[in-house]
């Protein structure tokens, strides 16, 4: 390569901010409008992109820089929906995209507009030499990631990736550090029927909410089927909520409650839901009176990276490139992320390596207050820039 892609630090916090201020909160998402301010921003700088529907004002991005073919493609991904507004206090107009003491405030700023943000700005920066790659830079935006992860499902059920990709780089928040895994996700609901009553008889009625309260112990004492990870420690499980019941005065005739499972790389989620029924099974067995049911709401396997793979080698070397002097707590090797990402959907739809690293905090995402260090805002741009280039150059 004849030159070095110039990375410009206003460019990256001003899309940011831009992006910011385009709401996409999900519920209800609405990611068409931020998908065409991106596919414009994309073809302003020259390169081909398309804004591609899933559902009523919800849309994914699709943009591309072709490249000769030679070397397997580098595929660029992230979302653009966030979570709702907190009830919570926030300094400042979730809105506003406003700049403080090096932090860039607002909804989605650290998950993950500002990824989305430094991806955009890599391709321009790569776009404006105008050198010939190797293979393919692709770059996927996503509708959903924080419900169903409609807009990844659209593009594998669709087949809309080009062939010959080699790589899957994901801009969730990591604060720069690389991550070569993420947890997967079981969401169950399980559901206690029984009959209602006044509250005065209570022998005449079959109490759901304490039955509830009778299989939440016994699902919480259930030891998952799940090695431990060097990377993300061991699967976890925990009720989240509980909803039973109409009034003071009257027997619950039912109740439901939700249970999240994070689960590590080597846990199938067909044997763990195989425990729970044989658990659900059991506590049938002595509790004859009630029905119980589940249901599964969400199903996404973890992710993992052999962390001797090409792509890991070439992150680490390309985040000491984009950071240097970074601050004390920077880990100069993989690490592991606990949420789930879009790459639950696509890395076992295309089989392809995945990184994570993105400019944003992990313990930022979905809080109050949100922000990114536009300082990393900058160095993840540089990042990305160093990947591909010592991928596709």
């Amino acid at each position: 390569m004849s030159g070095r892609p110039r990375v410009n630090p206003e460019q990256v916090v001003a899309l940011t901010q831009e992006l910011v201020r385009i709401p996409s909160h999900n519920p209800p998402g609405g990611e068409e409008r931020c998908a065409r301010y991106l596919s414009w921003w994309l073809e302003d700088h020259g390169i081909s992109s398309q804004v591609i529907p899933v559902a009523p004002d919800r849309a994914n991005v699709l943009a591309r820089i072709p490249g000769e073919g030679r070397r397997p493609g580098v595929l660029l991904c992230g979302h653009l929906d966030t979570v709702p507004i907190s009830d919570e206090m926030w300094l400042c107009d979730p809105f506003s995209g406003e700049v403080r003491d090096g932090r860039l405030y607002g909804l989605g700023a650290s998950d993950m507009k500002g990824g989305i943000a430094a991806m955009a700005c890599a391709m321009a920066a790569i776009m404006a030499l105008g050198e010939s790659l190797a293979g393919d830079l692709v770059m996927a935006l996503t509708a959903d990631e924080e419900d169903t992860c409609l807009g990844a499902r659209e593009i594998v059920s669709r087949g809309l990736l080009p062939t010959g990709l080699g790589s899957l780089v994901i801009a969730e928040p990591t604060g720069l550090q690389v991550a070569s895994c993420h947890k997967g996700a079981l969401w169950l609901e399980l559901e206690v029927r029984g009959k209602a009553s006044h509250a005065a008889m209570p022998d005449l009625g079959v109490n759901a909410v304490s039955h509830m309260a009778q299989l939440i112990g016994a699902v919480e004492r259930y030891r998952l089927p799940c090695p431990h990870h060097r990377l993300l420690g061991s699967a976890t499980l925990a009720v989240t909520t509980v909803k039973g019941g109409l009034k003071v005065n009257i027997i619950p005739d039912f109740c439901r409650a939700t249970v999240d499972v994070r689960t590590v790389p080597g846990c199938l989620h067909s044997d763990l839901l195989v425990g729970l029924e044989r658990l659900l099974d059991e506590f049938k067995s002595h509790a004859s009176e009630v029905e119980v049911g589940t249901l599964v709401l969400k199903d996404y396997p973890a992710v993992d990276t052999s962390v001797d793979a090409l792509l890991i080698s070439a992150a680490l070397d390309a985040v000491r490139i984009a950071r240097p002097g970074a601050e004390s707590n920077f880990i100069p090797e993989p690490c592991g992320m606990p949420y789930y990402t879009d790459a639950s959907i696509l890395a076992p739809a295309t089989g392809l390596p995945v990184v994570l690293c993105g400019p944003g905090e992990p313990e930022q995402a979905h809080h109050a207050g949100e922000w990114v260090d536009t300082v990393k805002l900058a160095q993840a741009t540089s990042f990305y820039v160093q990947l591909v280039r010592s991928l596709l150059l």
